[in-house]
């Protein structure tokens, strides 16, 4: 292989895996990816083959995302550091036989870095050449309008990327049916079952299919010109930063930790029942039986957080609690109780489970109350709802427009538990009002909901069972009318030491899940949900386990995904952080386990801490319930500064 030479220096292994990218598909229609010199991002953000993505591309130039399985996407612009490494790093392709045209299909004329590059790889190590060709690229002063672009010939790509024993197979999945089944009709404030015995008569009322293929239709044989869309640049601060990163992760990184609440003449530290990070690492809350306290976090790892807002449980809010408003009067009550009900659960009411997004807190206690918090207004009470039932868990989408939270109903004939989900579609217009519209979700199981977690384009909703450990993923893209997309159970230990399943988290491309759970052999997974392979309103996907991470153990209270889709990092029950690294193709063989940090150990999975990834996947934040923000920043130094310390590989028999 021409690569072999390649693989021997850690710094040439990370920037290779860099530029490998979907390129191709092999005979039994699987995407394959290797290093490409073409490297381009299409509007879902995934990256791709140029000439993969011209022969994916319809009529229209627009096609479906093979990673992402987004439809309607097109090709944004050409990702030049990428295109330029793949020269400096002279690799050589496999494919001899191809065009030379095909060397002109660029965006734009790499001769001048390309030959530099090249005298220089003689003289200079491979890591000054890398950091001194991400400066050059941005001391180019030719605009990128003047510059041609040309597509590639629809028969050499067709050629290059598709075998020719795949030209007459038919792009199309086959169908796996299964007794599950979606809802007939639904409407706001409508029970949604999705079970077994739920009926699909009406054709008008059909759910939203959600039909998706790993390999879409054939190219088509026309290819019209393309005007050249303009190329955003990016700042030097952030190609520095991943310059860093490159570099440092996943072994080095800055440690930072900053404490919110002074020790100074407290025999005992302050804890806190719950704590929360927004997915974009914006804010997070603690939260005690009676306050809450929202900060906001300082995207320069070396800034402490600062107190944003705060509150009680009376509804009392504020920039501090030096400074508290009362309640508003105008605050909408919604629920099954009368005025003077509500008052009663009102006074005896405390805090229980809290999630945040970037505009909203949500915090549920008991009586079956929760509330909603405007983060835009400093934490105004905006919504207040009285559940008949106990809150289990909550949790609130990234974009702020979905709260979600099980209960356990009973059947009001049989007297028969049943878990339930109940959504609340939360609709904002221009004058700061809103309305709300209550969706409940049934399933065909007695065992009570226990986690509860959205996606992170807040379009699947993941939730798993107490006893039997199930966990279910649900279609929300449509709240209206979800559906059933994925089921599946763990065959977890039932003593009184485990808490089942502790966390369920989707990766950034809906494709691959990671499971944590509290229980006897029961090790974290990373698996395969098998959701964009069903086809049709009555299948459901079965997932795949494609690692098993035996070497943090099996107590783990919580996991977070960088958005690279490259890393997890997960959380025991004593407060040690792992860090998974692995390829984007969740590689098991490529894997490596880091210890990364140590915060407070919690005895519950609800006491544990919460940690999140920041937006570029370069710092790790983690909140304990004392109160202390953790920051492990991979892109803060090389790793000769004194202040880079260095991950401890794990090793275990």
């Amino acid at each position: 292989m021409p690569h072999n030479r390649i693989d021997n220096d850690p710094l040439r292994r990370a920037i290779l895996n860099s530029i490998t990218l979907p390129s191709r598909v092999d005979a039994s229609l699987n995407i394959l990816s290797e290093p490409v010199d073409d490297a381009s991002i299409l509007s879902c953000g995934h990256l791709i083959s140029e000439k993969f993505a011209r022969a994916l591309s319809r009529s229209d130039q627009t096609l479906v995302c093979p990673q992402c399985h987004e439809k309607n996407v097109i090709i944004e612009h050409p990702v030049e550091q990428l295109r330029k490494l793949y020269e400096a790093l002279g690799i050589e392709k496999e494919n001899d036989n191809v065009d030379d045209t095909n060397q002109d299909n660029r965006f734009t004329d790499l001769s001048p870095i390309a030959s530099a590059a090249t005298s220089a790889t003689k003289k200079e190590t491979l890591l000054s050449l890398f950091y001194s060709i991400a400066n050059t690229a941005k001391q180019d002063d030719t605009p990128q309008s003047s510059q041609t672009y040309t597509p590639t010939d629809p028969s050499t790509i067709s050629e290059d990327i598709f075998p020719p024993t795949s030209k007459m197979v038919e792009f199309k999945k086959p169908s796996r049916k299964t007794s599950v089944s979606g809802p007939s009709s639904v409407a706001s404030n409508v029970t949604v079952p999705l079970s077994y015995t739920a009926k699909t008569n009406s054709t008008s009322s059909l759910l939203v299919s959600h039909q998706s293929s790993s390999v879409p239709s054939l190219p088509t044989l026309s290819y019209p010109n393309l005007p050249q869309p303009p190329v955003p640049t990016q700042e030097p601060y952030q190609e520095h930063k991943e310059y860093l990163f490159v570099k440092c992760f996943p072994t080095y990184r800055r440690h930072f930790q900053y404490g919110t609440h002074s020790k100074f003449l407290k025999a005992k530290s302050k804890t806190f029942i719950q704590s929360k990070i927004s997915a974009s690492a914006k804010y997070f809350v603690l939260l005690s039986p009676k306050k809450w306290e929202v900060y906001e976090i300082n995207p320069d790892s070396s800034k402490p957080p600062i107190l944003y807002c705060c509150g009680r449980c009376n509804g009392e809010f504020g920039p501090n609690f030096e400074n508290l408003e009362k309640p508003p009067m105008n605050e909408i009550r919604n629920g099954n109780v009368t005025a003077s009900d509500f008052l009663k659960k009102l006074n005896d009411w405390e805090h229980l489970y809290c999630s945040i997004a970037d505009k909203l807190l949500v915090i549920s206690g008991t009586n079956g109350i929760f509330r909603v918090f405007d983060l835009t207004l400093r934490g105004r009470p905006i919504y207040l709802y009285s559940s008949n039932f106990p809150i289990r868990c909550i949790d609130v989408s990234p974009n702020s427009q979905l709260i979600a939270y099980g209960i356990t109903g009973k059947d009001r004939l049989s007297g028969t538990e049943q878990a339930l989900v109940v959504m609340h579609k939360l609709l904002f217009n221009s004058e700061m009002l809103f309305k709300v519209d209550p969706v409940t979700i049934t399933f065909p199981y007695r065992d009570p909901i226990n986690t509860i977690s959205f996606s992170s384009d807040s379009n699947y909703l993941s939730c798993s069972t107490a006893l039997e450990s199930r966990f279910l993923t649900v279609l929300v893209r449509d709240a209206d009318r979800p559906k059933l997309v994925m089921k599946s159970m763990r065959s977890l230990d039932t003593s009184l030491e485990s808490e089942g399943i502790t966390s369920i988290r989707m990766f950034n491309n809906n494709r691959y899940m990671c499971v944590t759970s509290v229980a006897f052999g029961a090790p974290p997974l990373i698996i395969d949900n098998n959701i964009a392979l069903t086809n049709g309103l009555q299948t459901v996907a079965q997932p795949r386990m494609l690692i098993k991470l035996d070497e943090v153990g099996t107590n783990i209270h919580s996991c977070a995904v960088s958005p690279r889709n490259d890393s997890v990092a997960l959380l025991d029950r004593n407060g040690t952080v792992y860090l998974m690294a692995t390829s984007m193709k969740m590689d098991a063989e490529s894997k490596r386990v880091l210890v990364v940090d140590q915060v407070s150990h919690a005895f519950r999975a609800r006491e544990s801490a919460s940690l999140v990834w920041s937006k570029d996947g370069h710092r790790l934040y983690l909140v304990d319930r004392k109160g202390v923000l953790y920051v492990n920043d991979f892109a803060a130094g090389t790793p000769q500064n004194p202040e880079i310390t260095r991950c401890k590989p794990l090793i275990r028999d």
